[in-house]
């Protein structure tokens, strides 16, 4: 394959790791997806390692290209990332916790030299959905997954803030009589607002995802699932008030795996949004519904975000750790 401006030199490969998968894809010099791989992961430093090498190799392998002809790799991760040295630290999912790794040099030498970019999971995400639903300005990509978390796109560049923990907002309280969060406080929006505490309370059904199973028994009037979904869609449309008040982004984008669920829950995020500014002019003057947007279901903006996280015109792109 020819490894000139149009060819695979252009190539680069994005990683989405987490603790259950990986998964990864190759994007051509046009950012379209040449191939896409999914794999479990493989807990520890070495594991993800070993996980993340594979994943790189076979997708280059299927396009008849060597990891060293892409512009670079680039890995979305959980955790505090210092996208500078390619530092990772407070992975827990990963089973990296006890102490930070320098986790993008470490995988540059594995793959022999070819450039390594480390970026925050979410951040890379936010990256990927701007692109794949052609946003312009700023851009908050809300994670419903285990945790509750957003990334930032903000003036044409990521906002990391200084310690990495830039979008934690699942720790902000929202309820202060609520249960105690494992991060020491009480009542914190993610037990409320994520995919964890929407399973808690409605217990997967039958290997049907328990989102889709709750939103499908609360259409069809289940006065119990109705409850549920509505709790969860006020504590969703807390968050993206927070993310608007602090803010002030144009869009905010609906991910994690509850927003495979799609439209109805937009629907029920804005049409509790819409409740909660009810009784306040000038919350309503912010059209804070009209903000809200899902996902692309048909894009993995997470990988390919990160793949994008490695390439020179990507705004606030970090200095690729590698040769």
């Amino acid at each position: 394959m020819s490894t000139n401006g149009h060819g695979s030199r252009s190539w680069s490969v994005g990683l989405d790791i987490g603790g259950t998968k990986v998964l990864g894809v190759l994007l051509d010099a046009g950012a379209t997806v040449r191939h896409r791989l999914r794999v479990p992961t493989r807990p520890g430093v070495q594991g993800v390692l070993d996980t993340a090498e594979q994943v790189v190799g076979e997708l280059c392998a299927a396009a008849g290209v060597t990891p060293q002809e892409l512009t670079g790799v680039g890995a979305g991760v959980p955790g505090l990332v210092d996208p500078a040295t390619g530092r990772l630290s407070y992975a827990v999912n990963l089973g990296i916790h006890e102490r930070a790794v320098d986790l993008a040099p470490m995988l540059s030498a594995r793959l022999g030299g070819t450039p390594v970019v480390l970026e925050n999971d979410l951040n890379a995400a936010a990256v990927g959905a701007a692109r794949a639903l052609g946003l312009p300005g700023d851009l908050a990509l809300l994670a419903l997954g285990t945790g509750v978390a957003a990334g930032l796109l903000l003036g044409g560049e990521l906002r990391r803030g200084r310690w990495g923990a830039a979008g934690e907002i699942g720790h902000l309280p929202y309820d202060r009589t609520g249960p105690r969060c494992p991060c020491g406080q009480q009542g914190c929006l993610e037990l409320y607002a994520s995919g964890a505490a929407l399973e808690a309370a409605w217990p997967s059904r039958n290997g049907i995802p328990a989102a889709a199973d709750l939103f499908a028994a609360a259409a069809g009037g289940d006065r119990r699932a109705i409850g549920i979904r509505d709790g969860f869609a006020d504590a969703v449309a807390a968050a993206v008030r927070t993310l608007v008040l602090t803010c002030d982004v144009e869009h905010v984008v609906l991910g994690g795996g509850v927003a495979e669920v799609g439209t109805p829950l937009r629907d029920a995020v804005v049409t509790a949004a819409r409740r909660q500014a009810a009784g306040s002019p000038f919350l309503r003057s912010l059209g804070i519904p009209d903000r809200v947007q899902l996902a692309p279901a048909d894009v993995p903006v997470g990988p390919v975000g990160a793949a994008l996280c490695v390439r020179p015109a990507v705004p606030g792109r970090a200095q690729p750790v590698g040769s």
